[in-house]
């Protein structure tokens, strides 16, 4: 259990770590994408609206409130070209006197494709561009975004590789420090379980003398229904402890605690359904099973043998008579999936996952005919843990029989 808290903080750091780093890359990349389009965006108007050039009355007056850095030098900085288009297509005047990488041909693939965008701004290749509609003519600016766009994707890269290495950092440095952050935790399980192993070491005593006690009063007065109804109580309460310690027991192993050993699953499961045949019959109903041979796990035998015991007491208890119960053992690549279904009545599939939790019962175990305490599937539920493997429920289709799946690592 405590590894499980501790895989599940070390996830929920890590993804809430992954989170913020990269909404901030996101948002550093975005916004200074969103500035450096808004810049071109500015310098294509400027440029279109002084025909194409860098006017030289507008330095002789002085730099104006643009809106973006644009200098004397911007004339010499900015590699661009412009044409002219007529309203059919035709390129009526291409200038490339401000740029040298780029020849005609290419230029009027360019244009072409603008035409067929039909958009006011965007991008082709390494260039933005920019139209503005001059009476039936159309004046389109082409300027050389490589150095910006080179930037931009540089800045990517490095967003990337910087949050890489911190999200490295900081899953070195949750693993380090998990132990620590989940010590008070840890340390709060460890004095509920020994609440409960003291307790329940305490209230065996005045159990065993209230046993005692009864069986005097038997040998004196005779037996009798108040007796029996003693009798019958401590010997539930007597139970329930020792359902309890074992929960409280459980709670503390992890895989390193235990004795484990090979275990031939497929036998032991023929052997625990041969011996619920019998309180089957009783209940009745029959098991049937489809158990695979060969099938071997890593666990403690007894463990093992408990969490079966468990699971086919819990289906013989609350079938419906009449119908069987079915036990079925396979196997994958990884995984031995163990099954064991049986009909029922009054379980809806949101409440599935409570029937694990201690005390819970369902609405189908309401019936006072039917003794329990609710935490034979936490116990369950507990070994299988312990053995890193997996348990879950569910329900057909249409909500009559419920299944109860294992799933163990294969040795």
């Amino acid at each position: 259990m405590i590894k499980i808290l501790q895989t599940r903080f070390i996830m929920i750091a890590m993804l809430s770590m992954t989170i913020v780093i990269g909404f901030l890359a996101l948002v550093i990349n975005l916004g200074i994408y969103y500035s450096s389009n808004t810049e071109l965006n500015k310098m294509a108007d400027f440029l279109l609206e002084n025909n194409g050039s860098f006017p030289d009355k507008f330095y002789l007056q002085g730099p104006k409130s643009l809106g973006f850095d644009v200098s004397i030098e911007s004339r010499y900085e900015t590699r661009y070209f412009t044409t002219l288009v007529s309203d059919t297509g035709s390129i009526i005047n291409l200038n490339l006197d401000n740029i040298v990488e780029i020849s005609a041909n290419e230029a009027a693939s360019y244009i072409n494709e603008v035409l067929k965008d039909n958009k006011k701004y965007g991008f082709i290749s390494h260039y933005k561009y920019a139209v503005k509609n001059i009476n039936n003519t159309k004046l389109i600016i082409f300027i050389n975004s490589y150095q910006i766009l080179s930037t931009l994707n540089n800045l990517r890269n490095m967003t990337l590789l910087i949050g890489l290495i911190s999200l490295l950092i900081l899953f070195i440095l949750v693993i380090l420090l998990s132990n620590k952050a989940i010590q008070p935790y840890i340390d709060n399980i460890e004095r509920q379980r020994q609440f409960i192993a003291d307790a329940g070491h305490e209230i065996k005593t005045p159990l065993s003398v209230i046993s005692a006690d009864v069986e005097v009063l038997e040998m004196t007065n005779g037996e009798s229904d108040w007796t029996q109804s003693i009798k019958g109580q401590v010997i539930r309460l007597d139970n329930l402890i020792k359902q309890l310690l074992s929960l409280a027991k459980m709670d503390g192993i992890s895989r390193a605690d235990e004795n484990t050993s090979k275990i031939n699953y497929s036998e032991l499961t023929k052997k625990l359904c041969n011996d619920f045949k019998g309180l089957a019959s009783s209940k009745g109903t029959v098991i049937e099973g489809a158990i695979n041979e060969n099938i071997y796990i890593l666990g403690k035998h007894d463990k093992i043998e408990q969490l079966l015991s468990l699971l086919l007491e819990n289906s013989t208890k609350y079938t419906t008579k009449n119908t069987p119960i079915i036990v079925s053992l396979k196997s994958n690549k990884k995984n031995s999936i163990l099954k064991i279904s049986n009909q029922c009545i009054g379980l809806e599939k949101n409440n599935l996952d409570n029937l694990f939790e201690r005390f819970y019962r369902g609405d189908i175990s309401h019936n006072n005919s039917i003794e329990g305490y609710g935490i034979g599937l936490s116990v369950a539920k507990a070994i299988v843990q312990a053995h890193n493997g997996k348990i879950s429920a569910y329900l057909n289709d249409n909500d009559t029989i419920i299944t109860f799946e294992v799933r163990f690592p294969l040795y």
